[in-house]
């Protein structure tokens, strides 16, 4: 194994490279095909509690003990940015789009935009937060030490809803959507796990979150469950309608490969010889021309000077006979 300390967190992107975390202040890019190390991300001074990849897969944000947030360049494998915060932060979330981020810093849940690097929500409990995961751009879910798990709206900065059911801490969280359901009853599901071993399904509506979530599955899991995560898409392909402008450039597009394709088959139907270059050779069989019909096309090559370039170059026995007769109209012309 590359790590030499304890790892503290693994997160995948797709199913074609994963991260791990470790205590020994490092972060390693795997390839999951061979599972190679293609790189080890070096800068943290203390364990690194979490790191989260953006949906792009070219960034990744990882905390630490040493009090800091650190943005990572996938492409070169260096630290790219540094920001100090107040406090060892436990978790850190990309959010769906990657507009924005979600920090768990002892008992507070911040998001941050991307764009401005400015903070734009905050939400305080009274006990540690030990789970973050965004059920969409504007809602977050949080479990911890509190008890049930809130979900949040972070453009209104308001609890929409707390789930009951969990008697000991929330260790983890993570959602994904219920594809055995017809598009239009498709379902959000938020799987949560408890200390005790309670595994608990959750199904939401993804365009009413403030309507009560229902419990959809339960599982009793042996020993003390430590972190979670869902095998399969978490989200839904989008379908983006193109705009009127998008339209016109892409039926110009297809209008000018259109053309493309007849010139090109116009190009292979008939092809142009200059008088200066050698003829190729054909591999495809030809019907014979009769001896009148041939007669008159070496009368029209001998007119543009090509006899004799021509006959230099051929081979074959076809390429002979032309220019046996081309010289016998040579000298009847003489």
């Amino acid at each position: 194994m590359q790590h030499e300390g304890s790892i503290t967190c693994l997160t995948f992107y797709n199913n074609t490279h994963m991260l791990s975390a470790s205590e020994d202040h490092t972060i390693c890019v795997w390839e999951c095909r061979t599972w190679e190390c293609l790189k080890t991300l070096k800068g943290h001074r203390g364990h690194v509690n979490s790191v989260s990849i953006h949906p792009s897969g070219r960034l990744a944000l990882s905390v630490s003990k040493d009090k800091t947030l650190r943005t990572w360049n996938l492409v070169t494998g260096k630290s790219a940015y540094v920001t100090n915060i107040k406090e060892a932060a436990l978790i850190v979330k990309w959010s769906p789009t990657g507009d924005s981020y979600a920090v768990a810093i002892g008992n507070k849940a911040v998001v941050y935009k991307l764009a401005t690097a400015a903070l734009s929500f905050t939400m305080e409990f009274t006990r540690y937060v030990l789970a973050l995961e965004f059920l969409s751009e504007n809602f977050l879910a949080v479990g911890g030490e509190f008890e049930g798990i809130r979900i949040l709206d972070i453009a209104k900065e308001e609890c929409l809803q707390t789930l009951q059911g969990h008697s000991s801490r929330v260790k983890d969280l993570s959602v994904t959507y219920d594809l055995l359901k017809e598009e239009e009853d498709r379902r959000l599901l938020l799987f949560s796990v408890s200390s005790d071993g309670d595994l608990r399904g959750w199904a939401f509506d993804p365009e009413k979150f403030e309507e009560e979530a229902k419990l959809v599955a339960r599982y009793e899991v042996p020993g003390r469950p430590t972190c979670l995560t869902v095998v399969g898409r978490k989200t839904l392909p989008t379908k983006v309608k193109p705009s009127a402008d998008e339209m016109a450039v892409m039926s110009e597009h297809t209008a000018e490969e259109k053309k493309k394709k007849e010139k090109g088959k116009s190009d292979r139907r008939t092809t142009s010889t200059s008088g200066d270059e050698p003829k190729k050779k054909k591999h495809r069989t030809k019907k014979k021309k009769s001896a009148k019909k041939r007669q008159g096309d070496l009368g029209q090559q001998a007119a543009k000077g090509a006899v004799s370039s021509t006959s230099e170059q051929a081979d074959d026995e076809t390429g002979e006979m032309e220019v046996n007769d081309s010289a016998e109209s040579e000298e009847d012309d003489n």
